[in-house]
Order: C-alpha cells, then sequence, then structure tokens
C-alpha cells in the first residue's frame, strides 16, 4: 500500500480500513458496488458520496490529507485513455 498510509494520524489509519474493506467487498461481490477501490482510491459514480469520505477523513485527521477528483469521460475519449477508473469520483491520501 501507499506509504501515506503508515501514518498514526486517525483520519489516514480510517482511510486504510475503508480501503481493506472495499478490496474484500469488491472480491466477493458479483454486483456493481456503490464504491470500489484498487488499493490506492476509493471510486464511485457518487460525487457527493466520495465528497463526504473526504470530508469525514479530512476532519479526523485534523488536517487535509484527502484529494478528491474525477476521471471525465469525455477528456479520455478525446485522449484515448477510456479505462475502467472513466467516469467514475475518487479520494486518495494525498503523498
Amino acid at each position: 500500500m501507499n506509504s501515506a498510509f503508515d501514518n498514526d494520524n486517525l483520519g489516514i489509519r480510517l482511510f486504510a480500513t475503508i480501503v481493506r474493506s472495499l478490496q474484500e467487498l469488491c472480491i466477493e461481490s458479483d454486483q456493481e458496488p456503490k464504491f470500489w477501490t484498487d488499493g490506492y482510491e476509493i471510486l464511485s459514480k457518487d460525487e457527493r458520496a466520495i465528497d463526504g469520505i473526504a470530508d469525514l477523513i479530512d476532519q479526523l485527521a485534523d488536517y487535509p490529507v484527502c484529494a478528491t477528483g474525477y476521471y471525465d469521460e469525455v477528456e479520455d475519449q478525446k485522449t484515448k485513455c477510456v479505462d475502467e477508473y472513466t467516469g467514475f469520483y475518487y479520494v486518495h491520501i494525498e503523498d
């Protein structure tokens, strides 16, 4: 995992716990989950949910540690970089 996870900060530990739990859920589920992870980011089609996770982690960390964004479908099509991330919002811990 990312070295940013090796931290005593409560927010960062919570983020790492969520990522580990989502990895297990994604392996066991045959349905498209509301959230998924690649081990580094938490991803969802729901922007508000991603923003909520980032806000919670930042509050628990006592300072901003999260970065959020969107893998834009139009931009990915233009650059011919369409992949499993396209169309998803994400949150991750900044290095």
